[in-house]
């Protein structure tokens, strides 16, 4: 378990990687996908506090909040979570519990210490000191990738007298459409529609026939232009991750398109592409309109996972 979690923990890293760590603001990721909030999580007291509503919502507990007893109580299943601002003492089905911080109200906003309320709920969480990250993962997330299954290919890639042999490992949810060795190269491609939305992570492999050249600012930045003018599209960022063991280029952009009858100005695309043992693996991870937390989070756990041999 604990390696599971501890891989999970990365995907929030993976997902703010090329932006300044001086300038980052303490992130919140639930089951891998990102929490939004109005008003920007803070830490009091060495403890880490959000918004009320949206962590518990993002959890799917329901909130309700009694501004004249400044009290605040939520349900999700079961379980009965109630706490009062600046009272240290909160309580989970009845049962009283103390906490290290108290709720507190910031500027007009009920703050609540995240580790409690998510922990009140079963969850599990970390703290990442590094990137300044809060990671929870409920136990039904847990489970899920406990039981993921797993798609293996080794492959010989041939071309110009040229010979190479490429190997990834990646794990996958039931419930997505799974394509394999498609026609236009595609090794494996993952996908979910819905009325609102399309998301697609997608492995290809090719045999690498370019110059060697070292992943430099200037490198990246040249193929990421290039990438962004073949598309018509926008350049959001460009920078150098580690992704499946080695490292890749990770490059961000827009190119407005309609995809399954869905018509998306700035959909979110990102490719990844890194080099190994003459093997050139492209990753794309596009998001059409609004798919959801569960299969932004579900993605993102994929793409993470992936392993490069």
């Amino acid at each position: 378990m604990k390696k599971i979690i501890s891989m999970l923990a990365c995907c929030v890293m993976l997902l703010a990687c090329t932006q300044a760590l001086a300038a980052e603001p303490i992130t919140v990721v639930l089951d891998c996908a990102p929490v939004e909030f109005t008003q920007e999580p803070v830490i009091l007291n060495d403890r880490t506090l959000v918004p009320v509503r949206a962590i518990f919502e993002a959890m799917g507990a329901s909130v309700d909040w009694n501004g004249e007893t400044q009290t605040v109580t939520s349900v999700l299943g079961d379980t009965t979570v109630v706490m009062v601002v600046n009272n240290k003492v909160m309580t989970v089905n009845g049962a009283f519990k103390t906490l290290d911080a108290a709720p507190q109200l910031v500027e007009g906003s009920t703050m609540v210490p995240t580790r409690a309320v998510a922990e009140s709920f079963g969850c599990t969480v970390e703290w990442n000191a590094q990137d300044r990250s809060v990671n929870i993962f409920s136990q039904a997330f847990l489970a899920k990738t406990a039981a993921a299954e797993s798609f293996s290919s080794v492959k010989k890639l041939t071309q110009s007298g040229k010979t190479a042999v490429s190997a990834f490992n990646i794990p996958y949810f039931e419930g997505y459409d799974v394509k394999t060795d498609a026609p236009d190269g595609t090794d494996f491609e993952i996908s979910t529609t819905t009325d609102a939305g399309h998301a697609s992570l997608s492995v290809r492999s090719d045999l690498y026939t370019g110059e060697d050249a070292r992943l430099t600012d200037e490198y990246v930045k040249s193929v990421a232009d290039g990438i962004v003018t073949v598309v018509s599209g926008t350049l959001r960022s460009y920078g150098v991750v580690l992704l499946g063991g080695i490292e890749f280029m990770k490059i961000e952009y827009t190119a407005p398109r309609t995809v399954f009858g869905i018509t998306d100005h700035e959909p979110d695309i990102t490719v990844y592409m890194g080099r190994k043992n003459g093997v050139v693996y492209t990753v794309t991870y596009s998001i059409y309109g609004e798919v959801g937390r569960t299969a932004i989070g579900d993605f993102n756990y994929m793409l993470n996972a992936l392993l490069i041999a």
